[in-house]
Formats: structure tokens, sequence, C-alpha cells
């Protein structure tokens, strides 16, 4: 019985994934009249990043700028990191 109900709610979970997946086809269909491909990509990315931060959540996550992590380290390609500006941004 335990089986049977770990078995539901897996299988509602996965349904909800693809009736989003298929929410996502139609909006962007019926608003472009193009199908966007690149959404399943971007869907199998989240899936990626979840799955890391699942196993590690310590793992570096970029900022929005994509020039550091949440530990306030930053990239050499953006510069200095925060706070380090000449005028105190």
């Amino acid at each position: 019985m335990e089986q049977l109900a770990q078995a539901t709610v897996q299988g509602l979970g996965q349904g909800a994934l693809y009736v989003l997946l298929g929410l996502g086809f139609v909006i962007v269909y019926k608003g472009t009249r193009v199908v966007n491909f690149a959404q399943p990509a971007l869907m199998i990315l989240g899936a990626y990043v979840t799955s890391t931060l699942a196993v590690d959540p310590r793992a570096p996550v970029p900022d929005r700028r994509g020039c550091g992590d949440r530990r306030g380290r930053a990239r050499r390609r953006c510069g200095r990191a925060r706070g380090d500006a000449p005028d105190g941004r």
C-alpha cells in the first residue's frame, strides 16, 4: 500500500511537470504563433541547477548580474567586488 501511495505522488508530480511544459508551449504559441523549442532546454537547465543545489546546497550561485556568488566573491571579468568602488557604491 505504501508503494502505491509513493508511486501515485511521484506520478502526480511528473504529470504536473508535463502540464507546466505543455502550458508553456501553448501560451508562447498563442502569443507569438511560433513554437519555442528552447523551452525544454531551459527546463533541463532548471532541473540541472535544482539537482546540483539539492546535492550541494553550498554550491556558488551567480548573482543577478552574473558577477559573483551569494557569498560575495566577485569574478575577474566584473572588475571590483561590491563595496570596493572608489565612490563607495
